[in-house]
């Protein structure tokens, strides 16, 4: 039950981030998650926010090195 709780909440943290990111010319993915988590008084609410960071991190960087590849087709 937990583990679904945890999906929900950062599913929606996710969704909330990249509604701001994407309606806002001013706030960037990470910068709004380091935010949040910098004001965020709630320990569980703060590490998934820090979750997310490390996930968009990741994707990031996996979909720059696919990029830098150089695939015969």
């Amino acid at each position: 039950m937990a583990c679904c709780e945890n999906a929900r909440i950062r599913n929606y943290l996710n969704r909330w981030v990249t509604w701001w990111t994407m309606t806002s010319t001013t706030w960037e993915h990470q910068e709004l998650l380091q935010r949040f988590i910098d004001v965020c008084w709630h320990e569980k609410a703060a590490a998934h926010a820090v979750a997310l960071i490390h996930i968009h991190y990741f994707k990031t960087l996996h979909a720059r090195s696919i990029d830098g590849l150089d695939v015969a087709a």
